[in-house]
């Protein structure tokens, strides 16, 4: 199995099914695919899974650059893109790194992430458990934060094994 196909194996344990849930901004998401951010996948009323793993590797893996990070970082850097979005999962990774957070993995992000000889895959999931408590204790979102922190600790659990 390959980097990108168990990033997408976990990811998909969490956003596999049909939702509609009102307080989403995406609107109808199917397989994690909003209607709402990729019209052309709904053009037949549905996504199929060869649909929403060429957008999971183009809009996510690829935007995060899955294929130059090590194995357990990538997972985490494509889960974070996915939830709550590249620009945050890049700012995680930056953080981590303790190199300036502008949401762009330019020159300075790569040369440190060379240099780096720690755990970032865990120091990312920690931060994105971070921002979700955050972003969670606000208003309507409220209601997502119990499914974000299963999430995280999911994450957390796939990272170890």
């Amino acid at each position: 199995m390959t980097a990108f196909e168990r990033a997408l194996k976990f990811t998909l344990r969490w956003e596999g099914g049909f939702s509609d849930n009102p307080a989403d901004p995406g609107g109808r998401t199917d397989r994690g695919i909003a209607e709402t951010f990729h019209p052309e996948a709904w053009a037949d009323g549905k996504v199929t899974p060869e649909e929403a793993a060429d957008i999971y590797r183009t809009s996510y893996w690829d935007a995060v650059e899955g294929d130059r990070l090590p194995e357990d970082l990538a997972v985490a850097m494509f889960e974070s893109a996915v939830n709550p979005g590249v620009t945050a999962s890049i700012m995680f990774l930056q953080a981590a790194l303790g190199v300036g957070v502008d949401g762009v993995a330019g020159v300075k992000t790569w040369l440190a992430l060379e240099k780096a000889n720690e755990p970032l895959a865990q120091r990312v999931a920690d931060m994105r458990t971070g921002y979700f408590i955050a972003k969670g204790m606000r208003g309507s979102k409220r209601v997502f934060l119990r499914g974000w922190m299963n999430r995280c600790r999911d994450l957390w659990r796939e990272l170890r094994n």
